[in-house]
């Protein structure tokens, strides 16, 4: 009575060695000229998964995962135009989100996005062919924008913003190709400007004005070199 058990349990045992034998054998294929096709999963010499995801004559192509040491996913990529473009998201330790963006010939282009462990965003970044160019603007854990840099070349210029945290502009001043250069204004939390004047070369040069939180001007200071030489305090 016990035969047809055993021999079931002999059949699907048969059954199932079959189709892992044939799994396996779909899998970390060459074809003659060495190119890798269809589906790989790449270990280390410790038997550690470093990656899995799908090859086409040698190149990744649509999801494409690759591991830590640890086995936790480290990043994820969409890859498409024969492996020329990628979005990629990358992960934190603890499994969240540590930076998105597009990859155009494995550099960095157009919008990216910085997270921090907690998933906050940290700052948002404009890339071009792997430089930041454009605009940079970073954010408090509430969502808030507290500060706007522009870039060219990897390197500040244009207009930088700080913000308060009721939106309220904290600073205005301009960078010329990593320098701050020209007319700047600080800002009270109110909005009203507290002081205004002219960088050169990163340090306050010249004539400087001091408000106090009315917006009466109260002070004109003479700068050089970034020392200040006067400071003439005005009745009001």
């Amino acid at each position: 009575m016990k035969f047809p058990v055993i021999l079931s349990s002999v059949l699907i045992l048969a059954f199932s060695t079959t189709i892992y034998g044939q799994v396996s054998d779909d899998i970390n294929k060459k074809d003659s000229a060495g190119l890798k096709q269809g589906f790989w999963r790449q270990t280390d010499e410790e038997g550690r998964l470093k990656y899995e995801g799908q090859f086409k004559d040698d190149i990744p192509y649509g999801e494409f995962k690759r591991y830590d040491v640890n086995g936790k996913l480290k990043t994820i990529s969409y890859i498409s135009d024969n492996g020329r473009r990628s979005f990629t998201r990358s992960f934190h330790p603890n499994g969240n989100v540590m930076s998105e963006g597009l990859y155009i010939n494995q550099k960095k282009d157009s919008l990216w996005r910085f997270i921090d462990e907690a998933g906050n965003l940290l700052t948002t970044e404009t890339y071009q062919n792997g430089i930041r160019n454009g605009e940079m603007k970073a954010y408090h854990p509430d969502g808030q924008i507290i500060e706007i840099l522009n870039y060219t070349n990897d390197v500040k210029d244009g207009k930088w913003q700080q913000y308060f945290m009721n939106g309220l502009p904290k600073l205005e001043a301009v960078y010329s190709e990593g320098v701050l250069s020209g007319h700047a204004r600080y800002f009270y939390i109110n909005g009203v400007v507290s002081s205004e004047g002219e960088y050169v070369n990163n340090l306050k040069s010249g004539e400087w004005r001091v408000y106090n939180e009315k917006g009466n001007l109260v002070m004109i200071e003479i700068w050089e070199n970034g020392i200040v030489k006067e400071k003439n305090a005005l009745d009001n």
